[in-house]
C-alpha cells in the first residue's frame, strides 16, 4: 500500500472522539480525544490530527507498538499543538552545512596546533565555525 494511501486511511479513521491510548503510566493526554486537544490550544481538528500523523510517524522510530507511538504522540501534541512542526525545524537546520572555506579564511594555512588553539578560545562551541574546526580536528589530526 502506497504511504499516501495509508496516509489517507489513517486520517480518515482519526476523528475529534478519537482518544489516546492509555498504555503507558503518567502520560499527560491519558484519555483525551482529539477534538478536546483542539479545543484547549484554540487550534483546528485537522491540525491536530496531521500533528498526530506526523508524531506516529516519528515515534514508530523508537517502538514498533502503534499504540505506544500514537500514545506518545498524543503527549507531545497535548504539551505543544505544534510539536511535530517545531521537531522536524529543528531537525532540517542539524545537518546544515558550513560554508566551504570558512577555516582557510579565517586562520589562513591550518595545523592541528592552530585548530587546537583557536577552539580552545570560543565561548559558544555550537556554532558553524566551531563545528568547523571540531570537524578538522576529527579528520586532519590524530
Amino acid at each position: 500500500m502506497k504511504k499516501s494511501r495509508l496516509r489517507k486511511l489513517v486520517k480518515e479513521a482519526l476523528d475529534a472522539n478519537t482518544k489516546a491510548p492509555n498504555i503507558l503510566p503518567g502520560g499527560l493526554a491519558q484519555n483525551t480525544t482529539i477534538g478536546e486537544i483542539a479545543q484547549m490550544h484554540g487550534v483546528s481538528l485537522d491540525h491536530v490530527i496531521r500533528q498526530l500523523i506526523k508524531g506516529i510517524k516519528v515515534e514508530k522510530e523508537h517502538t514498533t507498538d502503534l499504540d505506544v507511538a500514537m500514545e506518545i504522540a498524543f503527549d507531545h501534541i497535548y504539551e505543544d499543538p505544534n510539536y511535530y512542526d517545531k521537531l522536524s525545524s529543528i531537525e532540517e537546520n542539524i545537518h546544515e552545512p558550513v560554508k566551504p572555506g570558512i577555516l582557510k579564511k579565517r586562520l589562513g594555512k591550518l595545523s592541528c596546533t592552530k585548530v587546537r588553539q583557536e577552539k580552545s578560545k570560543l565561548d559558544n562551541k555550537g556554532t558553524h565555525y566551531a563545528k568547523a574546526l571540531q570537524r578538522y580536528l576529527n579528520y586532519q589530526c590524530k
